[in-house]
């Protein structure tokens, strides 16, 4: 149950730092949709920022394992610029 400084409706309680050490952090990420709205420009970037944040925080949290899981790209066949700015 999400405590009282929580907001939403689906907030999630804060990740502990303090875990066993044969712990394994895997974090899920599910489709990411890289190239969507790619020439859009105002939010033409926003899926790679969004995966860049997904990986500052795989970062900050010290996580394990980073699983994909659903599209990672928009398109069955990405931009040179999309696959270039991985």
């Amino acid at each position: 149950m999400p405590s009282a400084s929580q907001e939403g409706p689906t907030a999630l309680p804060p990740i502990s730092d303090e875990l066993p050490d044969d712990t394994i952090k895997i974090m899920l990420a599910t489709d990411n949709h890289i190239g969507y709205n790619e020439r859009d420009p105002i939010r033409g970037q926003d899926s790679i920022n969004t995966f860049k944040e997904i990986l500052d925080l795989a970062r900050k949290h010290d996580v394990d394992f980073i699983l994909l899981a659903g599209d990672l790209f928009h398109e069955n066949r990405p931009s040179r610029d999309n696959r270039a700015s991985q």
